[in-house]
């Protein structure tokens, strides 16, 4: 199966990908994002395009690869790819 992501972009610095009635918004790995949303359901693996105004904008080999990718921030680079690492939630008080 061929997954066709929709990217667009909020206006407030995070983007946002769709797939179908599926959607996330991050500021930092979106489409990413979704994929793990998509994994999690039990999909097929399969190839992945992100779509931005109408045209490709990237292709990925493999939804399930690209569900442990991500985005960061670092000082001297704008963004770059990292693994996902789940956020450790123990720091947040309720």
């Amino acid at each position: 199966m061929k997954y066709v992501f929709e990217m667009s972009d909020n206006g407030n610095g995070t983007d946002r990908a769709t797939w179908g009635d599926m959607t996330t918004t991050s500021k930092n790995g979106a489409s990413c994002s979704l994929a793990r949303k998509i994994v999690a359901t039990g999909a097929e693996d399969g190839p992945v395009v992100l779509v931005r105004a109408g045209k490709e904008a990237m292709n990925i080999n493999s939804l399930h690869g690209w569900a442990t990718q991500s985005y960061s921030e670092g000082s001297t680079v704008r963004l770059a790819r990292v693994k996902y690492r789940e956020f450790d939630k123990s720091f947040v008080s309720a």
